[in-house]
């Protein structure tokens, strides 16, 4: 997961370019160094919306002619009808040349003139979770996603609250065991919902901070105090935001501002409002949110040195919470989402809890008592194997150590990946590849994996 979310981010700093309002005329910036592609220069990033992209060509023009080299398409990104086509120029350009574009749709030709503007941008590539969060940065040439206070790349998307203060991260998620009744978690699940939605309903059952209903809205009680406080979701997420970026400011030295963020394929308007309005509390500024699929190939150099032909992706993500499966269509560079499918059922927690299930049994195999049903110890157990988990990614085993786990007794453990792969993976229902597949047009083209 920890893999995949990192090659989210780098996906999302090749595509650092504002965001566009429907139907705005075509505009062209240039970045001094373009983020992704600091080998090239001089780049154009042309923004277009409100066309099909198999019908439409764009052409760079300087005093009337095209400019050579500089025709063909080297990136294209899609969402909602935008269209941005990144070319590069063989020249350096100054600030106020006059350049035009040539937009060919249907057969008829348009142009559009400007005078050109530079900008050497430094921007955030912020993944927003329903368990972790992490940033990026793009620094020294390469897209980099960066460690916070505690020596981790991954924050855990947690807001204790307690009298006079909020805590965001591992802190947060620690502190569990004690204040579970005043710690938010997967406060992602309810950004943008309304109180009936049955995510809401079963965020509300699943989790220990108490949910309620304030003007259709979902809103976290807060018992801290004397009287309790009622915080929303964004108010949460605003908390999240802004620890991602304290984390990135500080591995820039800089107070940088521009950010883009992955949002799940799936989100609604409402969803995705809902989080940029929490990022931009936060004090960002938005420049895009981009689809998790779509950053995975841009991440993993996929369809962006193409201009021609088309070819067919499978893009994996297995999250926190879900397993998703996308079939993505490739051609010309330009990123079409055939089918996806979603299971909420298995996800990195998921794997988390049948390793505390497992500590469990070994607790109560060699001190013989039965641990599972108190919830006090389980959330430890958990804690533990969290642990545990990261460190089995990277290594054949890992110790486990739980101070006090029940009646006074601590609790140490080495699992391995031998020992503990048939738990972490029985009972699980991989999503059916072939039926996704089988399900999206993707025809004869050339088929890959992400």
């Amino acid at each position: 997961m920890k893999l995949f979310v990192c090659a989210l981010l780098v996906g999302v700093l090749c595509l650092l370019v504002p965001s566009l309002a429907k139907e705005a005329p075509p505009k062209v910036q240039v970045y001094s160094r373009a983020p992704g592609v600091a080998d090239k220069a001089n780049i154009f990033i042309c923004h277009v919306s409100g066309f099909h992209p198999p019908e439409i060509q764009i052409e760079l023009l300087k005093d009337g002619n095209p400019i050579q080299g500089a025709n063909q398409t080297d990136l294209a990104f899609e969402e909602d009808w935008h269209y941005h086509l990144t070319k590069y120029v063989p020249f350096t350009p100054h600030k106020g040349e006059e350049f035009a574009c040539r937009v060919t749709h249907m057969g008829k030709p348009k142009t559009h003139h400007w005078a050109l503007r530079l900008f050497s941008m430094a921007a955030i590539g912020v993944h927003f979770g329903y368990t972790c969060a992490c940033a990026a940065i793009f620094k020294d040439g390469r897209a980099d996603v960066v460690a916070n206070d505690a020596g981790d790349r991954v924050t855990p998307a947690v807001v204790a609250y307690r009298d006079t203060e909020q805590i965001v991260g591992i802190a947060a998620k620690q502190g569990r065991v004690r204040n579970a009744a005043n710690t938010v978690v997967k406060v992602k699940q309810v950004l943008g919902r309304s109180f009936d939605d049955p995510e809401t309903q079963a965020h509300k059952a699943q989790t220990k901070c108490q949910v309620v209903n304030k003007e259709e809205k979902p809103y976290y009680e807060i018992t801290t105090g004397e009287h309790p406080e009622y915080v929303a979701p964004e108010d949460a997420a605003k908390l999240i935001f802004h620890k991602m970026k304290e984390t990135a400011q500080s591995a820039l030295g800089s107070d940088v501002t521009e950010a883009v963020i992955t949002v799940p394929f799936e989100f609604a308007h409402a969803q995705k409002r809902a989080l940029r309005e929490a990022a931009e509390a936060a004090g960002f500024h938005v420049l895009r949110l981009i689809h998790e699929p779509a950053a995975a190939l841009l991440a993993y150099n996929i369809g962006q040195d193409c201009s021609s032909g088309r070819s067919h992706v499978l893009v994996y993500k297995l999250g926190g919470t879900s397993l998703s499966v996308t079939v993505l269509q490739v051609s010309g560079g330009i990123f079409r989402v055939l089918n996806t499918h979603t299971d909420h059922s298995i996800g990195g927690e998921s794997f988390t809890q049948a390793l505390a299930q497992y500590l469990a049994t070994e607790f109560k195999r060699t001190f013989k008592h039965d641990v599972s049903s108190n919830a006090r110890a389980m959330l430890k157990l958990m804690n533990g194997a969290d642990m545990a988990k990261h460190s089995l990614s990277s290594l054949g085993s890992a110790n486990c150590f739980v101070d006090s786990l029940h009646d006074g007794i601590d609790f140490e453990c080495n699992v391995s990946r031998s020992v503990t792969g048939p738990w972490l993976v029985r009972d699980r229902n991989v999503i059916p590849r072939d039926d996704v597949v089988s399900e999206a047009p993707t025809g004869n083209a050339p088929k890959q994996s992400v």
